[in-house]
């Protein structure tokens, strides 16, 4: 994946909705937007550009949306992408995804974790309940 450079604001493309934006992100293959969202959550709108990306098709990695997140300075935040159900399913370009980013002590339970974080996790638990 090739680096993600900051966007101007004067540069940001132009949204018809309510703009939350507060970042936004471009390589030759990504334009990566960040919007705030409700109770410290960040949302990034990763859309696929490079002449690789089809509208009709999921042009975008796993390993590239990790990456992304990790650029964005999002590397130690857990996040999140939703696949809703049927009936909320909005339709819209396969060359974008979505990452809900929680705020930074936020832990997802259900994630699994390399054993030190586990063990620092566990710390975590010691000292609040000491508290």
């Amino acid at each position: 994946m090739q680096a993600l450079k900051w966007v101007p604001h004067a540069e940001w493309p132009r949204l018809t909705a309510n703009d939350a934006r507060f970042n936004v992100w471009q390589s030759d293959e990504y334009r990566v937007q960040a919007f705030h969202e409700k109770d410290g959550v960040v949302r990034l709108m990763v859309t696929c550009i490079g002449p690789d990306c089809r509208t009709d098709a999921d042009t975008i990695p796993w390993n590239d949306l990790q990456a992304i997140k990790a650029a964005c300075g999002y590397g130690a935040f857990d996040a999140l992408e939703v696949f809703p159900p049927d009936a909320d399913v909005r339709g819209g370009a396969g060359n974008a995804r979505h990452l809900w980013i929680l705020p930074k002590h936020e832990r997802l339970p259900f994630i699994w974790r390399n054993a030190g974080h586990q063990l620092g996790m566990f710390r975590e638990l010691i000292n609040k309940a000491k508290n």
